[in-house]
């Protein structure tokens, strides 16, 4: 009769791993954004009740070559897409956006991630739930 401590301290490492590369690559190449756009009451529709359209969202940008790495956060979260930015400039390859702007999904999966395991670097700030229902309420929820 053998033990499964060996294969699950071993699952549990890698684990930890892959959560630490998440956080790593998450402080160097994403953000979370929240954007405002003003939307009065026009003729033909009804404006927001502030004036403004509420959208946030959490990106990880990176250039094709590294498209595989986008994927890999795709897979661990297990929500948002993998899309394409055309690059039409002097740049030698295209860049790739993972983005997450489903409102429930930032709630329930990216957020209490990142609650859970803090970002290192100096300039990553504490991403709480209540900032994002606040950011959202502004705009009605309507994202």
């Amino acid at each position: 009769m053998g033990s499964d401590n060996p294969a699950s301290a071993e699952n549990q490492q890698e684990r930890l791993i892959r959560i630490g590369w998440v956080i790593g690559f998450v402080d160097g190449e994403g953000c979370f954004s929240i954007g405002f756009v003003r939307q009065p009451n026009r003729s033909s529709r009804r404006g927001y009740r502030t004036g403004f359209q509420v959208s946030h969202s959490f990106v990880v940008v990176q250039g094709a070559t590294s498209v595989s790495s986008l994927h890999e956060l795709a897979d661990f979260f297990g929500v948002g897409s993998v899309g394409i930015n055309r690059r039409h400039d002097n740049h030698r390859e295209h860049l790739y956006r993972y983005t997450v702007a489903r409102r429930d999904d930032l709630l329930q999966v990216i957020i209490p991630f990142f609650d859970e395991h803090p970002r290192f670097a100096r300039r990553s700030r504490p991403i709480s739930r209540s900032s994002l229902i606040a950011w959202s309420s502004a705009g009605q929820g309507a994202i």
